[in-house]
């Protein structure tokens, strides 16, 4: 039996990274029964991803805490919660035998620490933890509660118990881990998850027509530099007023952003902050772009995966972005997928390059290299890639 758990993730969140790793497992396992656990609502999103009664695949719901409204009761709720991970983490792990294993998609920190504890005493059994973004705090954080974070992941690690093992969503993260010795090589696997469920094909795309449509994918802060964007954007206000260029933000606006705000960048939630965009919306938008911006921070992402740029990837848009560790690794593994610029200025020039000289041939080269990428983010491709290094840690 493979038990795959999401702990407290309510709606929507990690919704597609789990419909891509239930069938990642099953093609892993084909032959095994599979439980997905989480909550109801999140069960009820992942199950409409596959046929009802799908044989050897089962959906068994539960009931999540509700978070506390003021810093006193969240500190509380947080104390509650690691107290029913212990219980239900102890629960399951006495129910499973030798030979089946339990992967964690999702677990907070601190009860990371408990895990580990009370794994001491189920030391026969396989449990694999799949690590988020939070994990950047261990090397790179900029706040006191992001340093108290990656501490949290520090004693984990330095806890981790027999058969317990690390699975990180980016290649380059296996890497960083190794030199940093907090986990040795047989401790982790690295694969990417993608938040796309199926991979289409576009024929190939031009640029033909003014305006040049480049849009930020994703929500809009200050923690991702999206207020560049709106300095880019006044640095060419003559070009968006003569219809050759459109900038925009796709996705949520975040309170950070606010300030920044002006009327040559588009939105499409009318200026509201935190205002959800519907995926249907989220998606149209995408796919109207010729290009997709980021000004990620130099260790941005290294460590974790990023969905805004799946959804790039997916929709075949070639990326316009600061150079950071990320994109530097993704380039030189997949070839050029746009333009890396070393700052402001130079991503500048480049809108006033394509603005002005439409390249056709080069912009389809940008786009058979992110089809290279995406073709690595097949099911199968990523089924055969975990399973070798399943092997390789003697799991069966």
């Amino acid at each position: 039996m493979i038990y795959i758990v999401e702990r407290h993730v309510e709606d929507y969140l990690h919704v597609l990274a789990n419909v891509s790793l239930i069938k990642i497992i099953r093609q892993v396992y084909s032959k095994d029964d599979i439980c997905f656990k989480s909550a109801q609502k999140h069960s009820e999103h992942v199950h409409q991803y596959f046929e009802r009664d799908l044989p050897r695949l089962t959906f068994e719901p539960f009931k999540n805490r509700n978070e506390g409204s003021t810093r006193f009761s969240r500190f509380f709720s947080l104390l509650k919660k690691t107290f029913d991970d212990v219980i239900f983490f102890n629960s399951l792990i006495k129910k499973l035998d030798e030979r089946d294993l339990l992967f964690i998609s999702h677990i907070y920190p601190h009860s990371l620490v408990a895990l580990n504890l009370l794994k001491v005493f189920h030391l026969k059994k396989s449990v694999f933890v799949i690590l988020h973004g939070e994990v950047e705090y261990v090397f790179f954080y900029k706040s006191f509660s992001q340093k108290l974070i990656g501490l949290l992941y520090k004693i984990s690690f330095l806890l981790k118990s027999k058969k317990l093992n690390f699975i990180l969503l980016t290649k380059a993260s296996e890497g960083v881990f190794q030199k940093s010795s907090y986990l040795r090589k047989n401790e982790i696997i690295s694969i990417e998850l993608p938040t796309f469920t199926e991979i289409n094909y576009s024929s190939n795309q031009t640029i033909s027509h003014f305006p040049i449509k480049i849009g930020h994918i994703g929500s809009a802060g200050l923690r991702k530099n999206v207020h560049k964007l709106y300095s880019l954007a006044l640095k060419n206000a003559d070009l968006i007023t003569n219809k050759k260029l459109e900038l925009s933000v796709v996705g949520v606006l975040e309170e950070s952003i606010k300030p920044h705000l002006n009327d040559l960048v588009l939105n499409y939630v009318g200026d509201q902050i935190n205002s959800p965009l519907s995926r249907q919306k989220y998606d149209l938008h995408i796919r109207d772009l010729q290009y997709a911006v980021f000004f990620y921070d130099e260790n941005d992402f290294l460590l974790r995966s990023s969905a805004a740029v799946f959804d790039a990837v997916f929709y075949e848009k070639p990326i316009i972005a600061l150079t950071s560790k990320f994109f530097e690794n993704l380039f030189s593994t997949y070839g050029e997928m746009g333009y890396l610029c070393e700052n402001l200025d130079e991503m500048d020039n480049v809108l006033k390059k394509i603005t002005s000289t439409k390249k056709d041939d080069e912009y389809n080269r940008f786009i058979n290299n992110i089809n290279a990428y995406k073709d690595s983010l097949d099911t199968n491709s990523i089924a055969l890639d975990l399973k070798r290094q399943l092997q390789n840690l003697c799991i069966k």
